[in-house]
């Protein structure tokens, strides 16, 4: 929620999906939803952007549906659980920070006559989970597999705290390997750094929501273990996947039952590429959101031209092989720091992971600054203990 097209809203998208996802709780008769992380596209949403979310979230309330979600790696941890008490009362389970199973990290919920232990992990930062000794003196190959192994024994510690006569779901944010970018994720979060091998999740899980990567997707493992992806396509990598919700059937004995509900709402995305006569003579359908790359010399009035002719569906004009350094110049506070410094890494040569890595630690150190005993720190993922 929050993400805008380019500096332009997409608010009334994002009411709609929340809506079209809402009645089909009704319509499924669904007893949970799970929210698997980035709930929000910045970790200071703006007020439009929490009442949409909330406001979901107390319409969901009213329908008898339960909520179990948890943060992913562009939300506000500490802020989110903040208000989770709050949202508990409603039915709404928010997990913001890792936690011990006795203390959060394990959730039960009874609906009817069945009832699911839910296993909750959000996202984990290295930095959040590789100690500091280990940063000084191990090479970069030994900390990818400690962050490997220690978040695999994070899932295991909750997993075997979990009731052993009834069905286990695991909620985590994070990148497990074998998924597929669709476009628009963090790169930095999705090096191998940060990866969870699929083999952390046992056989005996009855189903695995993972969230971070948009495109819905199964990942080859021992239990069912699913991506859901965005409801919304948020960027043009994301234009070939199909947006939908998962419906998760789970017995009390079996394997669970898995199925993609299309979602209708949200305006897609779509790259048109020509020359400047083949772009202007082009008819499109719909009400998309447009991205033109044009092949051929650049001119001075060729996005005006473009835009001129398509309205503010065009969104992005660039010429093939270079870069609209126009974009660098103007304010746009709808744009969050993220892409703005990718942007600007670009144009300098500096477009490395690595770089953008560092400046997301830096940017979410500097966003909890003055908070020396946060909740993070107290609760730290090594803590999570049987």
């Amino acid at each position: 929620m929050g993400k805008s097209m380019r500096g332009l809203s997409r608010a009334d998208e994002h009411r709609a999906v929340l809506g079209e996802i809402v009645d089909l709780t009704e319509e499924h008769t669904v007893d949970v939803v799970v929210i698997a992380g980035d709930i929000f596209e910045s970790s200071a949403p703006s007020p439009e952007a929490e009442a949409i979310v909330y406001g979901t979230l107390l319409d969901l309330s009213q329908r008898g549906v339960a909520v179990v979600a948890v943060a992913g790696n562009h939300d506000n941890a500490r802020r989110l659980d903040a208000i989770s008490p709050v949202f508990a009362i409603t039915g709404a389970h928010i997990a913001a920070l890792p936690r011990p199973p006795t203390e959060g990290g394990v959730l039960r919920i009874d609906a009817g006559t069945s009832s699911a232990a839910f296993a909750l992990l959000p996202f984990v930062s290295q930095r959040g989970i590789v100690r500091a000794d280990h940063l000084m003196s191990d090479a970069a190959f030994e900390h990818v597999q400690s962050y490997a192994d220690r978040m695999s024994n994070l899932i295991r510690v909750l997993v075997e705290s979990c009731p052993a006569d009834i069905p286990t779901v695991v909620v985590h944010h994070g990148f497990v390997t074998g998924g597929t970018v669709g476009g628009g994720e963090r790169l930095a979060h999705l090096m191998n750094a940060y990866h969870v091998p699929a083999l952390a999740f046992a056989p005996s899980i009855a189903y695995v929501a993972l969230g971070h990567l948009h495109r819905a997707q199964k990942i080859p493992g021992a239990a069912p273990i699913y991506y859901p992806g965005s409801p919304l396509m948020l960027d043009f990598g994301d234009t070939d996947d199909e947006k939908s919700v998962t419906l998760v059937d789970i017995p009390d004995a079996g394997p669970a039952k898995v199925r993609q509900i299309a979602l209708a709402s949200g305006r897609p995305l779509r790259t048109v590429r020509g020359t400047i006569d083949q772009i202007l003579s082009t008819t499109v359908e719909g009400d998309p959101w447009l991205r033109f790359i044009v092949e051929g010399a650049r001119s001075a009035d060729l996005a005006k031209d473009v835009r001129a002719h398509f309205g503010e569906r065009a969104v992005e004009v660039r010429v093939e092989t270079q870069y609209r350094e126009d974009q660098l110049s103007r304010t746009d506070r709808a744009r969050n720091p993220h892409e703005l410094f990718a942007e600007y890494a670009e144009t300098q040569g500096l477009a490395d992971p690595l770089v953008e890595e560092l400046f997301s630690e830096l940017y979410d150190l500097a966003a909890t600054a003055g908070d020396p005993a946060s909740e993070a720190d107290r609760y730290a993922p090594s803590e999570i203990r049987p």
